[in-house]
């Protein structure tokens, strides 16, 4: 079992600080990754908790230049808001300036802030899926072809030049958010993970056994077959002290003492999962750091 962390360029006060704070600690404890959260433009009803955020590809390029070992990644990107081309270009160019540390997280949106973000970037919601699809295979022809040619629905190039390549080999790993049935089919035909976000265990279970049939089903390349594709998943991880009460939130959560934190983890390794991305709350700088070293010292050993 491996663990990642969520860092806070997001939320009530994100700061350059923090971000430092957070990143060099998270190496320091020898988490395995450190992944941001991506938005643009949010709808003022969802002003909270994206509307003050730091650009993802940025952040973590600057990232990337304070820290030497930990991987780095996007959990996770709305494929559909963004050209395809940039994005390999954006990750290829962080892939090779960190060593080989990237992890590329997409997603489709679905949720009711999204159509308003759609909306503002000028994207198409209802076709996001295509799109996304598409997005996929444009960006790994860019990433593993020495003389990139595509002819899509919505993307046509050929007669180019795409340098550098990411330095990873075959190409920097894909993890495909979403808990759907066409999440899951995407994630088995063009993704290195599966990374759901807030699914309770016994749903992360039957997805982990629904991409089992799509691979014995001939839905993954020779190649994919033979690796597999890894399970992970986002979760807000709280870990209270006595007296602390649990917050109620629309989606699943891992709250409680050390011990309970323990125990959920545990469900969700029984489930499958391999690795867990921690977004450690908003609660300010000295609870997201002190979560952190708990996280650290009293669960992560037991996995």
């Amino acid at each position: 079992m491996k663990f990642g962390v969520a860092i806070p360029n997001y939320g009530r006060t994100p700061s350059k600080r923090e971000l430092i704070r957070v990143s060099t600690l998270v190496e320091e404890l020898e988490y395995d990754s450190i992944f941001t959260t991506d938005h643009t433009l949010m709808a003022k009803p969802f002003a909270y908790p994206y509307g003050n955020i730091f650009e993802t590809f940025t952040t973590l390029s600057y990232i990337a230049a304070r820290t030497s070992s930990v991987k780095i990644g996007t959990s996770i990107l709305s494929l559909p808001l963004r050209n395809p081309l940039h994005i390999a270009k954006q990750v290829a160019t962080l892939d090779v300036l960190s060593e080989g540390r990237m992890i590329l997280g997409v997603g489709v949106g679905g949720g009711e802030d999204d159509i308003y973000e759609f909306k503002y970037l000028n994207a198409d919601y209802l076709n996001r899926g295509r799109y996304a699809n598409e997005s996929l295979k444009v960006i790994r022809t860019l990433w593993t072809s020495a003389k990139p040619e595509f002819r899509g629905e919505f993307f046509n190039f050929s007669d180019c030049i795409f340098l550098p390549k990411p330095l990873q080999r075959p190409h920097p790993p894909i993890w495909i958010a979403g808990a759907s049935r066409a999440a899951l089919m995407r994630a088995s035909e063009y993704g290195d993970a599966w990374h759901p976000t807030g699914i309770p265990p016994l749903k992360f279970l039957e997805g982990s056994r629904l991409l089992e049939k799509l691979a014995s089903k001939g839905r993954r390349s020779r190649r994919s077959k033979k690796k597999g594709i890894a399970r992970s998943g986002r979760y807000l991880v709280r870990i209270l002290k006595d007296g602390e009460k649990m917050i109620q939130e629309p989606f699943h959560t891992i709250q409680g003492s050390p011990r309970k934190v323990a125990v959920a983890v545990q469900e969700f390794v029984d489930a499958g999962m391999e690795h867990l991305v921690c977004y450690f709350g908003d609660d300010g700088a000295r609870k997201t750091e002190e979560r952190i070293r708990i996280f650290a010292r009293e669960i992560a050993p037991s996995f």
